[in-house]
């Protein structure tokens, strides 16, 4: 996550909580979907979150080596 695009992969998001839990700090984001917001949680080390806030629009590119999908 960073507050501008790097080499054009990833997409825009918005920020719509932020929340401080120890070492990690947890994100909400929501990106345009086709049918409807799709929104993400993010879980950053704390020691490494920028001055990230809600309503900032940040870039998001995911390495899919590193995403975790669960099933509802």
């Amino acid at each position: 996550m960073s507050a501008e695009a790097r080499r054009g992969d990833g997409e825009a998001a918005t920020v719509e909580a932020r929340l401080f839990q120890g070492q990690t700090t947890r994100f909400c984001l929501s990106l345009p979907g086709e049918d409807g917001p799709l929104r993400l949680k993010v879980d950053w080390p704390s020691r490494a979150v920028g001055d990230f806030h809600p309503g900032d629009r940040v870039h998001v590119a995911i390495d899919p080596a590193e995403a975790h999908v669960f099933p509802l």
